[in-house]
């Protein structure tokens, strides 16, 4: 074992190297004593706890595997394999409740299942997500109450594990399950004195009394960010001003809107991929031109500005997402602006388009939201048959 401690990490170093960063920069940006404790992790004299190893992942968008402290598993396993056996031998600790492994070893389990499970949800794959989340929120609640020394590192995992249940209830329209899901992420990321976290959920929460049209709930959740939102990442930054934005059109407060569309474009980052919060929110450019700004746009009835943050964000961004909800939400925006336009055609296009991704993607979310423009589609057109047609998509 000590053998092996000494072997080089080559992955983070190459992790580091790859973003052009010092030693010295890493050490501050994950508050290491100093930058001779990042060389002795690349070169292997020693390796990091679990919690430097949890802020390293966030910090480089990557795994513990690409990072180098868990050895990468080989494509085929048999059952017999180390790799595979600690796996099942983790769910069933989570399951029964039994310490069939250390603690630590678990937490490592579950921290890359986690990452995992986010990728598949941004990918597109959240039927199969629930049930992970199901056996490991209980061991890590549990571990948060007894174990003191991996006390923030579970709850850190508990607030993303409720973050992500969270996105799953939004988008079945389960909004009450949603809200207890976030409030519990909430908690656990003050108990983890995690800021970039507890703001994040307070983004999810925002979002949720968006979609369920209370505006002046969602700017609360926004607002009570404002003590923190100088110490979280400029991605975080960036995404809250985007949603004061849509939350403050909505409410017809066309001066605090676009006030909030000029925040929004001065903290964004050019390259969110880079942010160390990216990996559990995955927002991308697209919130600040399209909800920022777009959507924004739309609520203080600018549709011709909308438009143009919708086309933009159908050029430069839109092709590169992998999540396919991520196509549904400009189709359904291209719609709404389209018919405040008055331009019929166009409209009929994009409800048709929409509506048809929708159903791929499962989300009974956007089939409401595309129904309720359609609804606005036949009170503006209520003769014309390309427009009722439409109604048989909904069925």
């Amino acid at each position: 074992m000590v053998k092996a401690e000494k072997i080089p990490n080559t992955r983070l170093k190459h992790a580091r190297e790859k973003k052009g960063w010092s030693q010295a920069r890493v050490a501050t940006a994950i508050e290491a004593p100093d930058e001779a404790t990042i060389s002795r992790w690349e070169t292997g004299k020693r390796v990091p706890s679990l919690h430097y190893q949890e802020k390293l992942c966030d910090l480089f968008g990557l795994d513990s595997f690409e990072l180098g402290f868990i050895d990468e598993p080989q494509k085929e396993k048999s059952e017999s394999d180390p790799n595979r056996r600690e796996v099942m031998l983790a769910i069933g600790a989570a399951l029964t409740g039994v310490p069939f492994i250390p603690r630590s070893d678990y937490l490592l389990q579950c921290m890359h299942s986690l990452k995992m499970c986010w990728r598949l949800y941004f990918n597109g794959n959240s039927d199969i997500i629930e049930p992970y989340l199901h056996i490991y929120l209980p061991q890590l609640q549990k571990t948060v109450q007894e174990d003191t020394r991996n006390r923030k590192l579970a709850a850190h995992l508990c607030s993303q594990a409720y973050q992500l249940y969270t996105e799953l209830c939004t988008d079945k329209e389960d909004f009450g399950t949603a809200r207890s899901a976030v409030e519990q992420a909430l908690q656990y990321a003050q108990v983890a004195e995690d800021n970039n976290l507890y703001v994040a959920a307070s983004i999810r929460l925002g979002n949720i009394f968006f979609h369920k049209k209370q505006p002046k709930y969602a700017l609360n959740a926004y607002e009570k960010t404002t003590p923190l939102i100088n110490t979280v990442t400029p991605l975080l930054r960036g995404r809250t001003y985007a949603g004061m934005a849509e939350v403050t059109g909505m409410m017809q407060q066309k001066s605090e809107a676009l006030s909030y569309i000029g925040l929004a474009k001065e903290h964004y980052p050019d390259k969110p991929a880079n942010d160390p919060a990216f990996p559990y929110t995955n927002f991308t450019q697209y919130s600040l031109h399209v909800f920022g700004s777009g959507q924004t746009h739309l609520y203080l009835g600018q549709p011709e500005e909308a438009v143009k943050s919708f086309r933009h964000a159908d050029k430069h961004i839109v092709e590169a997402h992998t999540d396919p909800l991520t196509h549904v939400d400009l189709r359904y925006y291209h719609a709404q602006a389209f018919s405040d336009m008055g331009d019929l055609e166009g409209s009929c296009h994009y409800i048709e388009q929409g509506v048809s991704l929708a159903r791929v993607t499962g989300s009974r979310l956007y089939l409401s939201k595309l129904a309720e423009t359609h609804q606005g589609m036949l009170n503006r057109w209520p003769h014309e048959n390309k427009v009722n047609a439409l109604e048989e998509l909904f069925f």
